[in-house]
């Protein structure tokens, strides 16, 4: 009895070695690097359309079955003067017997990927394009997974001396990845601005063999702490989420942003800011296309187009376009004049063109604004400001001093200019109850300091003005004040410092005005 049971199992265990050996030598005969190595190259570079190369692949049958490939590099066909499209330092795909068999792979591990995006180059392909690629699975192996580590996304750009726009991939998780269909992805990477790491999934492909830039991709973001200091001249943290479309050379974003401590290197403070924002993203440049962003500056709308360009230098190239309507300057002045509270309250209305170049020099020096503002029925919060005001607008009219002690309110229109740390106002108009006036002049940001000339016109005479005895004395000089018949036009001038400014009248123009 023993002896036919002993006999069946070395039958069995014959049979099952026999097996196994079958199976090791087909693994061998099928993974012989000799072999192997250009069908890898032929499949991926059919495939992709692309010109690949394969230094080294490797095969190891013991302890188990394991392939490694190094330095594979992927080139756009018929663009030499480009650097590699895609190049990994290695990649590695572990094997069982009958997975290899049934020509299965559960993860392929690619580590240190490179890919370098240009510009759009249809035009310059030739050779395959428009071919339809021979499908890669039915050629090599079906495979779940393909992820990467430790890689780039760099966004090449027109010039040659352009800065590529680089995203850092910490990792890139791609679900059965094929060139015939879009594919699944996860990846977290390294947003270059504002920097922070960005976690995002989405869709792949299908890839475009003509031009493998267009290969479309979609999905969403998720940025919970990006630092705005990235970008030069301001600050804060900023969470942010949303979504993308397009191609690899031109990325649609639409999301929204939300940051507490916004600020600029301007001397002001932080200030909390909302946005929706739609965005271009070339990839041909690493430029950023603010197609529309809507913000909301503590309670002010704010709404921005413009320009974030690469610059060849480090750092970028900011050309904005800022608009304001009806929003309130208490809450806009904190970022340009740090106070405990609010010096001025109102509504403003602006339009401005925003240029702040790369460079070493701060902020304030390399800033350049060119707009227009409108301020109506504002507020100084000061009360010896107000009190001022009051007998100003008094003065002004001749009237005795009011009883019920009313604010004054104010309304400002101009234009201004900045650059160079100089705020140059070419025609400014103020107005108070009883009193216009207009000035012209420069506003240091450093030292804080005015220099501004013009006229003050008030509704009453200057005898009216000066009221009491003296007028008996000024009346019959009214007319070296006036124009027409109007009412006094002084010559003013105010200098001094924003804390402490200095109201005079030019005496000298005075005089020359009635010559």
């Amino acid at each position: 009895m023993v002896a036919p049971i002993r006999k069946k199992l070395l039958w069995m265990l014959a049979i099952a070695a026999g097996t196994v050996t079958v199976l090791f030598v087909t693994a061998a005969l099928t993974l012989r690097t000799d072999a192997l190595r250009p069908r890898v190259v032929n499949a991926l570079a059919d495939a992709l359309n692309c010109d690949v190369t394969l230094d080294a692949l490797e095969v190891r049958l013991v302890p188990t079955i394991r392939v490694t490939g190094t330095n594979l590099t992927i080139r756009l066909r018929n663009r030499p003067e480009l650097p590699p499209f895609a190049e990994a330092s290695s990649f590695t795909v572990r094997l069982g017997l009958l997975s290899m068999l049934r020509r299965h792979i559960d993860v392929v591990d690619v580590d240190g990927l490179h890919m370098n995006v240009p510009k759009k180059f249809a035009e310059a392909i030739g050779g395959n394009a428009g071919k339809p690629a021979s499908p890669l699975r039915s050629s090599l192996f079906t495979v779940n997974h393909l992820v990467t580590h430790d890689g780039t996304l760099n966004f090449v750009g027109r010039e040659p001396n352009n800065r590529p726009l680089r995203f850092a991939i910490h990792d890139f998780d791609i679900a059965e990845p094929s060139v015939e269909h879009a594919m699944r992805f996860t990846a977290h990477v390294t947003n270059p601005f504002p920097s922070g790491v960005v976690t995002t999934s989405g869709t792949f492909g299908p890839w475009s063999r003509d031009d493998p830039t267009q290969t479309p991709l979609a999905g969403m973001f998720d940025l919970a702490d990006g630092d705005l200091s990235s970008i030069a001249g301001i600050s804060g943290h900023v969470a942010s989420t949303g979504t993308f479309t397009g191609q690899l050379t031109e990325i649609h974003v639409n999301g929204s942003s939300r940051t507490e401590n916004f600020s600029l290197e301007l001397g002001g403070s932080p200030v909390a800011i909302t946005t929706t924002f739609d965005v271009t993203i070339d990839g041909s440049d690493g430029t950023t296309v603010l197609d529309r962003v809507d913000a909301v500056l503590i309670k002010t709308p704010l709404h921005f187009t413009g320009v974030i360009s690469n610059a060849p230098t480090p750092g970028h190239d900011v050309a904005l376009t800022v608009e304001v309507h009806e929003g309130r300057i208490e809450d806009i002045l904190p970022l340009v004049i740090k106070t405990d509270r609010p010096i001025l309250i109102g509504r403003v209305s602006s339009k401005s063109r925003l240029w702040l170049p790369p460079g070493p020099a701060t902020t304030v020096q390399r800033l350049h604004v060119d707009g227009t503002f409108d301020v109506r029925a504002a507020r100084f919060t000061d009360a010896l400001m107000q009190t001022t005001l009051r007998e100003l607008s008094q003065r002004a009219k001749a009237k005795d001093q009011d009883k019920d002690n009313q604010p004054i309110d104010v309304d400002v229109a101009g234009a201004l200019t900045l650059q160079n740390g100089v705020v140059r106002l070419p025609g400014v108009a103020a107005k108070v109850p009883g009193a216009r006036f207009d000035l012209s002049g420069t506003y240091l940001i450093g030292p804080e300091t005015l220099n501004f000339r013009g006229t003050a016109r008030l509704e009453a005479s200057m005898s009216k003005v000066v009221g009491g005895f003296k007028s008996i004395f000024i009346k019959p000089f009214n007319r070296l004040f006036s124009e027409n018949g109007s009412g006094a036009i002084i010559p003013i001038a105010i200098t001094g410092t924003r804390q402490m400014p200095e109201f005079g009248v030019r005496k000298a123009d005075i005089f020359k005005k009635g010559k």
